[in-house]
């Protein structure tokens, strides 16, 4: 075989592998779900907190999520596949909570603050913010999907 034509068809194979292996043969982990849901303990809706899902093999892909006043949460970025689950809720007062700056701002101007400033802060177990105590899991699905969690202040 001609050199020059080896030369060609040894770098089309080479593309072809590379192309085969980018396609991957394993889960995208760039692909979401969506995840919506309202988190109670003992039957009473959180009003402050962040929620994360992690993923189970691969804990550097995660999603994270606010709980609102309401004990909602919307998780538009939860990595495909089985999570762990994580709920933490401030240990703070109201009255930190409500000076408390949000976000960025040029110096000078003043500072934004949280909009709604919850009543109460339901508290819960320290335990629902490690993935290796919580024992809360989800297996996230491409798409929408409703995953209510109902934590508890009693000993497992």
């Amino acid at each position: 075989m001609h050199p020059r034509r080896l030369t060609c068809l040894l770098g089309g194979l080479f593309l072809l592998s590379l192309l085969a292996l980018s396609s991957g043969c394993g889960p995208n982990f760039k692909s979401r779900g969506i995840v919506n849901g309202t988190v109670t303990v003992d039957d009473q809706k959180l009003t402050v907190g962040t929620i994360v899902f992690t993923h189970k093999d691969h804990p550097e892909y995660t999603g994270t999520a606010t709980i609102g006043t309401d004990g909602t949460y919307h998780m538009p970025d939860a990595p495909i596949g089985e999570c762990k689950i994580t709920v933490t809720v401030p240990k703070t007062t109201l009255a930190h909570l409500k000076d408390a700056p949000v976000g960025p701002h040029m110096p000078g101007d003043p500072a934004p603050t949280a909009g709604k400033i919850p009543k109460v802060i339901v508290p819960i177990p320290d335990r629902y913010a490690s993935a290796d105590t919580s024992g809360l899991t989800f297996t996230v699905k491409s798409g929408e999907q409703t995953h209510d969690l109902s934590l508890t202040n009693k000993r497992p």
